[in-house]
C-alpha cells in the first residue's frame, strides 16, 4: 500500500534550514546512527558501534542515538560524534543526514528510502526478517549489509567511504521519487473502506 511515515520529508523545511537548526556542518557527511529496537537486541550492537564511531575520523560528523525513549534526550558530545540516549526529532537527523546506519527492521528501511538516504544495514543475528529486508535493500541499490560479528572500525569506515562514494547516494533519491508517489495511509484507509462497502 506504500509507506506509511509520522513525518514526511516535505512536512519539514529544507535540508539547508534544518542543519543550521541543529548546527550540522555542510562541509562533510554526517552520519545518522540511529539503533532501535528490543533492548536485548541493541545492546550489543550499541556498544560495539559507539566504540567505533568514536574512533572515526573528523572527516564525518556523526550522530548516534542509542534508542532508549525513556531516557532523557541531552546529548553528550566527544569531538565529531554527539551521542544521543535518545532522539524526538529522528526525522529532522533523517532529512539533514547523508547516509544511515542502523539495523534492518522495516521501519528503519521503509523511513530511509522516503527520505532518500543510502544506508549500512547491521541486522540482528538470525533474525531472518531483518537478514531478509537487508538483502532486499541491498538488491534495490540503496544499502550496504554489514553483519554483526565482523563489524569493525576498519570495516565499516570502508563501506561508509565505499557508499558515499558510489552510485548508491543517487539511487536512494531515485528510488525516494519512486516511493513517495504512493500515499500508504490513504491507501490503508481506502481499503478499509472498500473492503466495508463504504
Amino acid at each position: 500500500i506504500g509507506p506509511i511515515l509520522p513525518t514526511k520529508p516535505e512536512e519539514l523545511p529544507a535540508r539547508k534550514e534544518i542543519c543550521e537548526k541543529l548546527n550540522l556542518p555542510t562541509d562533510r557527511p554526517t552520519i545518522f546512527a540511529a539503533v532501535s529496537g528490543p533492548t536485548s537486541e541493541k545492546a550489543f550492537v550499541t556498544g560495539v558501534l559507539r566504540k567505533i564511531l568514536l574512533e572515526f575520523p573528523e572527516d564525518y560528523e556523526i550522530i548516534m542515538s542509542l534508542g532508549y525513549p525513556s531516557a532523557d534526550n541531552k546529548p553528550t558530545r566527544h569531538g565529531n560524534v554527539t551521542i544521543y540516549k535518545w532522539v524526538p526529532n529522528r526525522f529532522e537527523y533523517l532529512k539533514a543526514c547523508d547516509l544511515v546506519i542502523g539495523r534492518a527492521g522495516h521501519g528503519t528501511i521503509t523511513q530511509c528510502m522516503c527520505y532518500g538516504k543510502p544506508m549500512i544495514l547491521v541486522p540482528t543475528p538470525s533474525h531472518t526478517e531483518q537478514i531478509s529486508n537487508a538483502k532486499q535493500a541491498e538488491n534495490i541499490g540503496v544499502a550496504k549489509i554489514v553483519l554483526q560479528n565482523r563489524l569493525s572500525k576498519e570495516k565499516l569506515l570502508q563501506n561508509v567511504q565505499a557508499t558515499l562514494q558510489s552510485e548508491m547516494v543517487q539511487r536512494a533519491v531515485e528510488v525516494q521519487k519512486e516511493v513517495l508517489k504512493y500515499d500508504g495511509l490513504e491507501n490503508a484507509v481506502q481499503n478499509v473502506m472498500d473492503a466495508v462497502g463504504k
